[in-house]
């Protein structure tokens, strides 16, 4: 062979070693990459994220009731209103007294 061959022969071989080195390299980056997907979805998965989630809802839940909250605020008015009044309406004591004098008036009469 001559010494141009050999040249050849080396530098051909020296690319075969580099490409086979680079495609281990790949390989290496290619499984790295795999186990940092997996290790980040797995921290989807721990325990302290729990509350972080239930912290979402729970704000959620809050700005929805607060958006309910005026018209609850009218109603509570109105019932306090009621209660103050009395758990009956004035008209309705005033009829019935009118009645209970009625009725009286009618027994003095059949006594007679």
């Amino acid at each position: 062979m001559t010494a141009a061959a050999w040249v050849w022969l080396v530098t051909a071989v020296a690319l075969v070693i580099v490409l086979v080195l680079a495609a281990i390299q790949a390989a290496v980056a290619v499984r790295e990459v795999r186990r940092l997907q997996r290790r980040v979805g797995e921290y989807g998965n721990l325990p302290v994220l729990a509350p972080v989630r239930d912290a979402k809802k729970n704000a959620t839940r809050l700005e929805s009731a607060l958006g309910r909250i005026d018209p609850l605020m009218a109603r509570a008015e109105i019932a306090l209103a009621q209660i103050r009044r009395g758990p009956v309406p004035p008209e309705s004591i005033v009829a019935a007294r009118r009645v209970w004098a009625a009725l009286r008036a009618f027994q003095g009469f059949a006594k007679r």
